[in-house]
């Protein structure tokens, strides 16, 4: 398995995100090849991609990190791999990756949020560290 960040989005890439992202969510998901080059681009925020030895992309997870007032913070998103290739420890390397990263950005802290239904992922977060914060998330859908 090849874990490497994703540079620029081609067509297959965008469908293989796409498929992943459903998977994760379990809606359909329309990332344009366009919009995602245009993520690509943005500063402090990187996209890892594992590649099988076909070179097609079977799990991703993405990170970015931004400044607030009283210090720099870093959010993992979007961390799903294709459900046949689960358990073979690609998304452990997902991770891992993008903790490396968010030392590369200066990140004094990492965040993240997982379904309490999810319990691999919440498994794999707790064995690389991350500790249940007890706190409310709330959103407003816009």
């Amino acid at each position: 398995m090849d874990i490497r960040p994703i540079r620029k989005a081609t067509k297959e890439i965008a469908e293989d995100v796409n498929k992943l992202l459903c998977q994760l969510t379990g809606r359909p998901s329309v990332l344009s090849t366009v919009a995602l080059n245009s993520l690509l681009h943005e500063r402090d925020f990187v996209i890892l991609g594992a590649f099988d030895g076909r070179g097609r992309l079977v799990g991703i997870a993405t990170i970015y990190a931004k400044n607030i007032l009283t210090k720099r913070v870093a959010w993992i998103e979007d961390v799903v791999v294709d459900e046949t290739h689960r358990g073979q420890g690609i998304g452990e390397a997902l991770v891992r990756g993008l903790i490396a990263s968010a030392y590369r950005m200066w990140a004094k802290e990492i965040n993240l949020t997982s379904n309490t239904t999810r319990e691999a992922a919440n498994a794999l977060y707790q064995k690389l560290g991350f500790e249940r914060r007890s706190t409310n998330v709330y959103r407003i859908r816009l």
